[in-house]
C-alpha cells in the first residue's frame, strides 16, 4: 500500500514510539521503544548548541514537530525519522481545539 502526503507542510512520514520498562533476568530496568503509529509530521529546526560534556562535544538540536491531533501523545514518546530520534519535551494541543499537536522536542547527536 502506498504512502498518501497529508496535507500541508506535513510531508515526513515518521514513527511515533512509546518509552517502556522492563526487567531483565537480573532485575536490572532497561528501556525499551515500541512502536506506536506511522504518521505525517511536519519537522522544523528551531535552534541548536554545542557543548562539551564528559570529555567529549555533544551537539543538541531543538526542533518543533506538527501532527493532526491524536489523544494518546505523551512526553514519553519520541518520534523516528530515519536514522534521526527526536525525544518528545512538550507535546501542545493548539487552542485545546483537537486539531493538531505542536511538540517540542530535543535530538541529541553526540
Amino acid at each position: 500500500m502506498a504512502k498518501q502526503r497529508a496535507a500541508g507542510e506535513r510531508d515526513k512520514y515518521i514513527t511515533l514510539q512509546l518509552s517502556t520498562k522492563t526487567r531483565d533476568a537480573y532485575g536490572r530496568e532497561q528501556e525499551t521503544w515500541v512502536d506506536v503509529a506511522q504518521i505525517w509530521a511536519q519537522i522544523q529546526p528551531l535552534r541548536g548548541r554545542e557543548f562539551f560534556d564528559a570529555q567529549k562535544t555533544n551537539v543538541e538540536l531543538t526542533h518543533r514537530i506538527t501532527i493532526s491531533y491524536r489523544a494518546n501523545v505523551t512526553p514519553n514518546m519520541r518520534a523516528k525519522f530515519g536514522r534521526r530520534l527526536y525525544y518528545f519535551q512538550a507535546p501542545l494541543n493548539i487552542d485545546a481545539a483537537n486539531r493538531e499537536i505542536q511538540i517540542m522536542s530535543r535530538e541529541a547527536l553526540t
